[in-house]
C-alpha cells in the first residue's frame, strides 16, 4: 500500500520523529530511573466531545526495591509566585494535523490550594508505593515557560489543549524526577463531533456563546486557586460578563438537560450562585446575591458532587466549592444577625456583666446550649451561674429562644444547620478521594502502599 502523500502525513512523520527523539532520550535515561509513570483516561473512555475537558489519571510508582526521594519532583502543587523551572508536568501532544506541541499548567494542581486543603505531599516513595492524581487537560499554556512571565502573559498564550476534532497522541514527561526525567506511556485521545441530538444542540449553544471554553476549567469560588483557567477573570464575571456565561448554562439545562454538556452547566451555575454572582448586563460595582439565594447554590452543588456523569476531578471541585461557599454564607448570616440582635447589656436592662472578655454571641450560644441540654455542666456551673444571677439567666433564656436575630447570630437557625450538615457531608466525601488524607480531606498526594487497590 502506498503511504498517503499529503501535508498532514508529512507533519505527522516530523512530529513523530521529534517525539521519538525526546522519548528515546527519556527511555535511555529510564533504564537508570526507579520510577514508572502511566497516564490513563480517568473515567475509562478516551473518547470525548468538543469543548469538554479531558482528564487523565496519573500514576507515579517506585518500581525499585529501595525508598526513593520525590521531594520537589513527584505529584505535588506549586505556588503561583514560584513557577518551577522546568515545569513539573510537561504534556507532549501530537495533534490531528500531525503537528507537535507541549502543554503546561493545565490544572490548578500546579498552584497552592489554601486553608485546610493545603497540600502536604510525601518527600519519598517506598518500594512498590505509588502516587495517584486526576489531572485536567482542558485549557493550558502553549508557549515556552519562563519564570519571568507575568500571569497575564501566561493567560494570553493559553488555549484549549484539544481545540479540534480528531485523534491526539499524548505523553506526560516529568523532568524533575531524579536521577533522570521519566516519560509515561502514550495515550490516544479521540475528540468526536457530537452524535446524539441533545449533544448536537448543546454543542451548538456553547460553541456560539461568548465564552465557548468555560467548561474546560472547573469554576472555583473566591478563596480557591485554579492557575491557568478557561473561565473569565473574576472581575469580568462580577461585571458586564456575568449574564453571558450564566445564560449559556441556563439555556443548555433548559433545552438539553440530558446532554453530555448539562452536568458541566449545572456545576458552573451552582458555583456562581453559591458565590453570590449577580447577573447584570452593564459594568457596575460588584453586587452579591443575598445569602438566602446563595443557599440554593449549596444545595445544587451537592447534586453536582453526586452526579456520576461528571468526572471525579469536577466532583471534587464541587465538594470544595460547597465547603468553602457554605462556610462563607454562614459567616455572612451570622454577621447580619449580630448587627441586628439586641446586646447582652440591653437584654439585662442596662446592667453590665464581666464576661471575662467573652463576646455576647459566645454567652448567648452558651445559654442556648444550656436550654438544649448540650452545654457541659462545668461551663454552666462554674461560669454562667457564677457570672449571672438566676433571674438574669432566665431573662437571657427567654430572649434567646424567641429572637430570630439571636438565633442567626449564633448560627442555630434551620438554614444554618442545613449549611453545617452540607459542609460536614462535603468534608467526609473529600476524605474518600485517593490523593486526599482519609482523616482530614487535606490534599496530600500521599504514598499509596503497593497492596492497595
Amino acid at each position: 500500500m502506498k503511504p498517503p502523500n499529503d501535508l498532514r502525513y508529512l507533519r505527522y512523520l516530523i512530529a513523530t520523529g521529534m517525539l521519538l527523539a525526546t522519548m528515546s532520550a527519556s527511555n535511555e535515561a529510564a533504564s537508570q530511573t526507579p520510577f514508572s509513570l502511566t497516564i490513563s483516561p480517568s473515567e475509562g473512555s478516551a473518547e470525548y466531545v468538543p469543548l469538554l475537558p479531558v482528564i487523565v489519571t496519573i500514576e507515579l510508582k517506585n518500581v525499585s526495591t529501595t525508598t526513593q526521594s520525590i521531594a520537589g519532583a513527584g505529584l505535588d502543587v506549586v505556588e503561583r509566585s514560584e513557577w518551577e523551572d522546568p515545569p513539573r508536568y510537561s504534556f507532549q501532544i501530537i495533534q490531528p494535523d500531525g503537528t507537535f506541541r507541549s502543554a503546561f499548567f493545565c490544572d490548578w494542581v500546579n498552584w497552592t490550594v489554601d486553608g485546610p486543603h493545603m497540600a502536604n505531599p510525601p518527600q519519598s516513595l517506598g518500594p512498590g508505593c505509588r502516587q495517584i492524581l486526576d489531572f485536567l487537560l482542558g485549557f493550558g499554556f502553549q508557549g515556552t515557560p519562563d519564570r519571568k512571565m507575568r500571569y497575564v502573559e501566561l493567560l494570553s498564550q493559553s488555549t484549549s489543549v484539544f481545540p479540534e476534532t480528531g485523534e491526539y497522541h499524548v505523553w506526560l514527561l516529568m523532568p524533575r524526577l531524579k536521577p533522570a526525567a521519566v516519560a509515561s506511556n502514550a495515550l490516544k485521545i479521540t475528540v468526536k463531533q457530537p452524535e446524539k441530538p441533545n449533544d448536537i444542540q448543546a454543542y451548538d449553544i456553547l460553541s456560539h456563546s461568548h465564552w465557548p471554553n468555560i467548561f474546560l476549567s472547573p469554576l472555583v469560588v473566591p478563596g480557591g486557586a485554579q492557575g491557568i483557567s478557561a473561565v473569565p477573570d473574576l472581575p469580568d464575571l462580577r461585571g458586564y460578563a456575568t449574564t453571558m456565561p450564566l445564560e449559556t448554562c441556563k439555556e443548555i439545562l433548559n433545552r438539553c438537560p440530558d446532554s453530555a454538556y448539562a452536568p458541566y452547566a449545572k456545576a458552573y451555575l451552582a458555583t456562581a450562585v453559591i458565590a453570590g454572582w449577580k447577573e447584570r448586563v452593564v459594568p457596575t460595582k460588584p453586587e452579591i446575591l443575598p445569602p438566602e439565594r446563595r443557599i440554593e447554590g449549596a444545595r445544587l452543588l451537592r447534586q453536582v458532587a453526586e452526579d456520576p456523569r461528571l468526572p471525579r476531578r469536577y466532583r471534587e471541585q464541587a465538594l470544595l466549592n460547597l465547603s468553602r461557599g457554605a462556610e462563607e454564607i454562614n459567616r455572612v448570616l451570622q454577621r447580619n444577625g449580630t448587627q441586628k440582635r439586641p446586646s447582652l447589656e440591653n437584654i439585662l436592662g442596662g446592667v453590665k456583666v464581666d464576661t471575662a472578655d467573652m463576646g455576647d454571641n459566645t454567652i448567648l450560644k452558651f445559654v442556648y446550649r444550656m436550654t438544649q441540654g448540650t452545654l457541659p455542666k462545668d461551663v454552666e456551673e462554674k461560669f454562667l451561674k457564677v457570672k449571672f444571677t438566676a433571674d438574669q439567666l432566665e431573662a437571657i433564656r427567654k430572649v434567646v429562644v424567641s429572637d430570630a436575630n439571636i438565633a442567626t447570630a449564633i448560627g442555630v437557625t434551620p438554614v444554618q444547620k442545613e449549611l453545617e450538615s452540607l459542609i460536614g457531608w462535603a468534608e467526609r466525601e473529600l476524605r474518600k478521594i485517593p490523593w486526599r488524607d482519609p482523616n482530614t480531606g487535606q490534599l496530600t498526594m500521599a504514598a499509596i502502599p503497593s497492596s492497595s487497590p
